[in-house]
């Protein structure tokens, strides 16, 4: 019986395995669009697989099937048009009666069902079948889309804080060398207010501000999407930091500028 499998991510499907085959070499070379293994093996990978394949069509191509998984897809990557294509199968598939249903009931907006749509067609180059798994893909988006969006205003708050609190020590250093009366007893209580500092200084207590500023640099670092992992992936070309190496490959367009994303490359933070 045939050994038949499926990429969890794509869906790309092979077949007809032999001996020595191997599973990412065989998957870049059917599936060259699926971001998992570009984002676990690399876009060099990919591209030195295409071309081990091409080599190997042309020295072998009276006896092609003999050697190679048997793909089942129902669409051919035609690299030159790519783009042009998933644009004009989005298009298509946004008046599909099952896409005009989750618009109706406004699950998502039109830019998140169509950044679903791009990621279905980039994928499998198949629409959706399915009112469920579209439902949940949109869900999914919008839930990210989301999450982001907390991020940047969390982010922005903090920023708001840190320079009202600027502006307010700038104000008090002002008020303190504008006054030119020296008040009674002044010299105690200057003395007194210096102690006070000195022992506030030496405290082992952390203001609320820094506590905040700790908090949100490592929420920095966190993955936007799941907010669990750190983030390890920058996409191209827009250069944006804020997915993990779990969630890179379920965005298709940046959910900051809402870009397609091109390519991915891996980072590390020191």
């Amino acid at each position: 019986m045939s050994d038949y499998t499926k990429c969890f991510y794509c869906d790309g499907g092979l077949s007809n395995w032999e001996p020595g085959d191997e599973p990412w070499t065989e998957h870049a070379k059917w599936f060259p669009d699926c971001r998992f293994v570009v984002l676990n093996k690399s876009q060099a990978f990919v591209d030195e697989c295409k071309q081990m394949q091409v080599n190997e069509r042309h020295t072998n191509s009276l006896n092609e099937n003999e050697s190679d998984p048997e793909i089942y897809s129902d669409y051919d990557s035609d690299e030159e048009s790519v783009n042009a294509l998933g644009i004009r199968a989005v298009n298509e598939w946004m008046n599909t009666d099952i896409v005009l249903q989750i618009m109706d009931i406004n699950v998502g907006t039109v830019d998140q069902v169509k950044a679903v749509l791009n990621k279905r067609w980039h994928e499998v180059r198949q629409p959706y079948t399915s009112f469920a798994q579209l439902y949940d893909a949109v869900t999914s988006q919008r839930r990210s889309d989301s999450n982001v969006q907390n991020l940047i205003n969390r982010n922005q708050s903090v920023e708001e804080t840190h320079n009202s609190d600027d502006l307010y020590s700038s104000s008090s250093d002002d008020d303190y060398h504008s006054g030119g009366e020296e008040l009674p007893n002044s010299q105690s209580s200057l003395s007194s207010t210096a102690s006070s500092l000195s022992n506030y200084s030496s405290s082992p207590e952390v203001s609320p501000i820094d506590c905040e500023s700790s908090r949100v640099e490592d929420n920095r670092l966190l993955c936007k999407i799941c907010l669990d992992r750190e983030i390890g992936v920058v996409f191209l070309p827009c250069g944006h930091q804020l997915a993990c190496t779990q969630c890179a490959p379920c965005v298709a367009d940046c959910p900051i500028c809402r870009k397609v994303i091109r390519g991915t490359v891996r980072t590390f933070f020191s």
